[in-house]
């Protein structure tokens, strides 16, 4: 069952990014960050961070592309991000198999509409990793023959994902907040002596329950590395030293490669579909805060603090940089509590038979299948310009020096020097 449901997952990441595999290129940092600063080096640098954290599962991919002919670093770096985001797809659908539906779980990843530059590229590949992270951290929902092996191996990925991005340390400031407002249920104070303050406190005992205190710790240990990288850096996405203007394109006798859809989809984030998605999830949260206040169970206290995982996500990410393109619904920001979602939207469609949710059920496929007749690009990502990386990989190879190697999204470049 994991491997049809990891190669089931592959066949659907590649139909959302074929390109990934049939003309493979670098997009964004895969090239000017994780390629570029693996050029001539021995080592992985795994210890060099990137926007104020770092990056261990794309830097290793990195380290490992560099045994290779440059030709193919692309396709090894794609077919490397494929992988990863298909096995945290497979550790998702097991994990909650019993609770939201495996089928509903493994389309709820494909289904939601995305600016589709998560898909096939290790510099996204953290917000799949999130998604095993986070699950890591709860009681398996499955057993294993091999449980207590499985119990111990399961440390080294999570290390490593927790050292792949910054959700290390949001996923620890969470439980942290959880055991101080379990700390209180069990104190028995009740500082606003109301029921909503109970039903806070209970949510909290019950999940600090289901916590695994192992996998906690090294999610700590991954986090406070983190956090030691963010206050040493500088806590930015460096992307307009990465882009050039369109006068710098003509001086350089660069050729002007086409915009990606990436970048009208995020930068046009006030859209009816916007509205629409971002909708959808703030209902589905409200709906389950409303419904762990009046019906109070564990499946709603789970839901509530995924939910509440994701939701914090836009909201941080646009205090950090002030961008419009961060409250794109669309954008990677959104895709855990959209995906999320999902998950509790499709599991109220088909846990049981009624008059109300089956014509409900007919009306959402109608509107879905409708929205990607006429917005495609958001169900399935639009093929990269070609920018014919084979020709700048000779050169690279040749030693040529102050490679100017242009990218997508449009105007990213980087300057290559072999060593």
């Amino acid at each position: 069952m994991p491997f049809a449901l990891f190669v089931a997952a592959f066949f659907l990441l590649f139909l959302k990014s074929p390109d990934a595999l049939t003309y493979p290129q670098f997009w964004a940092e895969d090239g000017a960050v994780f390629f570029k600063q693996q050029l001539g080096e021995v080592f992985p640098q795994v210890f060099v961070p990137y926007a104020g954290y770092l990056h261990v599962g794309p830097r290793l991919i990195a380290w490992l592309a560099s045994h290779f002919s440059y030709s193919i670093s692309p396709l090894i770096f794609n077919v490397s991000a494929l992988c990863i985001d298909a096995a945290c797809i497979t550790y998702a659908a097991l994990w909650a198999s019993r609770i939201f539906g495996l089928y509903v779980v493994l389309i709820s990843f494909f289904v939601i509409p995305t600016a589709g530059d998560i898909f096939g590229s290790i510099t996204n590949i953290q917000w799949f990793l999130q998604f095993f992270l986070v699950l890591a951290l709860l009681a398996p929902n499955w057993s294993c023959s091999n449980a207590k092996i499985a119990n111990k191996l399961i440390y080294i990925p999570v290390l490593i994902a927790a050292l792949s991005g910054p959700f290390s340390t949001l996923l620890a400031a969470f439980t942290i907040a959880i055991y101080m407002l379990k700390g209180m249920k069990r104190s028995g104070v009740n500082f606003l002596e109301t029921r909503n303050f109970s039903v806070i406190t209970d949510a909290s005992a019950y999940l600090w329950s289901i916590f695994r205190k192992d996998v906690l710790v090294v999610i700590f240990i991954g986090g406070a590395i983190q956090v030691a990288a963010m206050l040493s850096n500088e806590v930015r996405t460096p992307e307009a030293s990465m882009a050039l203007s369109l006068d710098q394109i003509k001086q350089l006798g660069l050729f002007i490669w086409p915009e990606h859809p990436y970048v009208s989809i995020v930068n046009r984030w006030f859209t009816p579909l916007h509205v629409l998605l971002l909708g959808i999830f703030v209902t589905t949260t409200v709906s389950c805060l409303i419904s762990a206040y009046k019906r109070p169970r564990p499946y709603i206290f789970l839901c509530v603090f995924l939910l509440m995982y994701g939701a914090i996500q836009p909201v941080m990410a646009y205090s950090k940089q002030q961008a419009n393109h961060t409250l794109a619904a669309t954008s990677h920001y959104f895709y855990f509590w959209g995906v999320v979602s999902l998950f509790i939207i499709g599991r109220f469609l088909t846990s049981h038979v009624s008059p109300v949710r089956i014509p409900l059920f007919f009306v959402c496929f109608g509107v879905y299948i409708y929205m990607a007749s006429i917005k495609p690009n958001y169900f399935r990502r639009a093929p990269l310009p070609n920018l014919y990386w084979e020709n700048y990989a000779q050169r690279i190879a040749a030693g040529e020096k102050n490679v100017l190697i242009p990218l997508n999204p449009f105007s990213w470049h980087f300057v290559a020097n072999a060593k």
